[in-house]
């Protein structure tokens, strides 16, 4: 079964910390609580001492869970995240540290 690829942020030009809105990453499919996997690629991390962390978060019942994290990032890199019976619906979440003066990056989710 081929993956389906969902985008759960794009971030460009962020300079301050924040998150994405929550997203189903499994729409009509039958793959309700399945494994995921996220894929971080930040293209650019500019500043002094920048850092990036990067969170998968689901919301249930109106509270924050991580599901995964990232490795802090600290320039231009690429990072696979599996999470075993990933929740349908989440979020990124994303802290930034030192001075940031520019962060473009993406989040994406893949899911047989």
């Amino acid at each position: 079964m081929k993956n389906i690829i969902t985008t759960i942020l794009t971030a460009l030009n962020l300079t301050t910390s924040g998150e994405s809105s929550a997203v189903d990453t499994v729409g009509t499919r039958d793959a309700r609580n399945q494994d995921a996997t996220f894929y971080l690629n930040v293209s650019s991390l500019t500043g002094t001492s920048p850092t990036l962390d990067v969170d998968i978060v689901s919301t249930i019942n109106g509270v924050d869970h991580v599901e995964g994290s990232f490795t802090q990032a600290t320039g231009a890199t690429k990072e696979r995240l599996s999470i075993t019976n990933c929740p349908d619906s989440v979020k990124a979440v994303y802290t930034m540290g030192g001075t940031v003066t520019d962060a473009d990056f993406t989040v994406d989710c893949a899911r047989r």
